[in-house]
C-alpha cells in the first residue's frame, strides 16, 4: 500500500491554499498597474466575477474579488474635494477694511496689528493704558500719531489706505515688525477717549471727559463746564497741547469765544487728549477812554466788583484849567447821534448822582475847553 502524505481529505485543502496563493500574486500586479506612481495614468477596466465554469474548476472554492475591481468602486465612490476658492479677505483681513469712506479730523480710530505678541494685561490699568494706546485721534492738522510709527497723514485718506501705509512704516528694516497685518476702524466702545483739563474763570475747573465719536472743541467743552461770563476773558481763552517729555512748551493757541459765539469759529480747535484749556479772569470788566482838557488823558478800566460813573473817572483825570464843565460830553459805544451831555458843575457842587451816567465798556468822555475864561 503506498503513502499518501496528504491524504484524499487532504487534497482539497492543498489545492484551495494554492488558489489563494495564486490569487494574492495576481491582486499584487493589479495594485502595480494601477498605482498612479508607477508612472501609469489609465484606468484599468473592471474584471468580471468568475463564471460558473470557472468557479467549477477550483473544486467549488470561488476565488476573492479582484482588488482591480476593488479599488475602481472605491475610487468611484470616494466624495471629490470642491476646487479652492479662497476668500481673500480671509487670507488677508487687510482686504476687508473699509476703503470707501475718508477719514476725518476728529474721528477716533482703533489700530491693531496681528502679528502683535504682547501680553495679556493682569489688571484694569493695563487693560486701560493697552486701549488708548491702540487708539489714534485725528487731529485738527489730519494727522494721528503712535510710538511705532510716529506721525502720519490721515485726513482724507480711507481706513485701508493708512493701513498700508502704516504696514509700509512697520515693516522696513528699522521698524518694529518683519511681517505685520494692520488693521484700521473706527472706535466704536467706551465713553471717552481721554480727557483735558480746563482752569481759570469757570464755573466747573477740573478734567473733562472727550467722548467718543464727538467732535468736542474747545467752545462746547467751555459751554459744558459753564463760564464766568463777568470775570472772564473769553477773547484770550489759551489752549495748550501736550508735547513728547524734554520737548520745549510750546506757544499757546488762542481761541476767541467772543467771535465763535458770533458765528466766526476760524479759532476754535478740536480737543485732543491731554490738552489744557486756560480761560484768563478779568482784573476789569472793560474800560473808557477820556480826552480833552484832563491832566491824565487816557484809558480807565471798569473794576470788577462796582460800577464806574463819569464822575469817578473826571476825578481821576482831573480837570484842566480851561475845562468847560458844565458841557462835558459822553460818547455812548455804539451808539449815533449827538453825545449826551452833561454838567459836572451841578453833579460836583451839589451831589446830584442822579444826573451821574454809569459807564460802560467802550464808552468815551471828551472835555471841550472854554471859549472865555472867567
Amino acid at each position: 500500500m503506498t503513502f499518501n502524505p496528504i491524504g484524499q481529505g487532504g487534497a482539497g485543502v492543498f489545492l484551495g491554499l494554492f488558489l489563494v496563493f495564486a490569487q494574492g500574486i495576481h491582486g499584487e500586479e493589479t495594485v502595480a498597474k494601477t498605482d498612479p506612481m508607477a508612472g501609469s495614468s489609465a484606468v484599468p477596466a473592471a474584471v468580471a466575477p468568475p463564471t460558473a465554469e470557472e468557479a467549477g474548476s477550483t473544486n467549488g472554492v470561488v476565488p476573492a474579488p479582484s482588488l482591480e475591481v476593488v479599488a475602481s468602486s472605491v475610487d468611484s465612490a470616494a466624495p471629490q474635494p470642491p476646487r479652492s476658492s479662497l476668500d481673500p479677505a480671509r487670507s488677508n483681513p487687510m482686504e476687508s477694511l473699509d476703503d470707501k469712506k475718508p477719514i476725518v479730523v476728529g474721528n477716533l480710530l482703533e489700530f491693531r496689528v496681528l502679528e502683535d505678541l504682547d501680553e495679556e494685561p493682569t489688571s484694569k490699568d493695563d487693560a486701560n493704558a493697552g486701549l488708548a494706546m491702540n487708539r489714534l485721534q485725528v487731529s485738527d492738522s489730519g494727522e494721528v500719531e503712535h510710538p511705532y510709527f510716529g506721525r502720519i497723514m490721515a485726513r482724507g485718506k480711507t481706513h485701508r489706505q493708512l493701513a498700508e501705509e502704516i504696514k509700509k512704516i512697520l515693516e522696513k528694516p528699522d521698524g518694529y515688525y518683519y511681517q505685520a497685518t494692520v488693521l484700521i476702524s473706527l472706535a466704536t466702545s467706551g465713553v471717552s477717549r481721554g480727557k483735558v483739563y480746563i482752569s481759570g474763570a469757570v464755573t466747573k475747573p477740573g478734567p473733562f471727559e472727550i467722548p467718543v465719536n464727538e467732535n468736542m472743541t474747545v467752545s462746547k467743552a467751555l459751554s459744558s463746564v459753564g463760564i464766568v461770563e463777568d470775570r472772564a476773558a473769553i477773547n484770550q481763552i489759551k489752549l495748550v497741547r501736550k508735547v513728547p517729555e524734554g520737548a520745549p512748551p510750546p506757544e499757546p493757541i488762542i481761541v476767541n469765544l467772543d467771535d465763535i459765539r458770533k458765528g466766526i469759529t476760524g479759532s476754535d480747535r478740536v480737543l485732543e487728549p491731554e490738552d489744557q484749556i486756560i480761560v484768563p479772569g478779568l482784573s476789569s470788566r472793560g474800560q473808557v477812554s477820556i480826552a480833552g482838557n484832563v491832566a491824565q488823558v487816557g484809558n480807565y478800566p471798569i473794576p470788577l466788583d462796582r460800577e464806574l460813573t463819569v464822575k469817578d473817572v473826571i476825578v481821576q483825570a482831573k480837570f484842566g484849567d480851561f475845562a468847560d464843565k458844565r458841557r462835558v460830553k459822553l460818547f455812548r459805544k455804539g451808539e449815533k447821534g449827538d453825545p449826551m451831555e452833561i454838567d459836572m458843575v451841578k453833579i460836583l457842587e451839589t451831589g446830584e448822582e442822579e444826573n451821574n451816567p454809569v459807564l460802560q465798556d467802550g464808552d468815551h468822555i471828551f472835555v471841550p475847553k472854554r471859549l472865555f475864561n472867567f
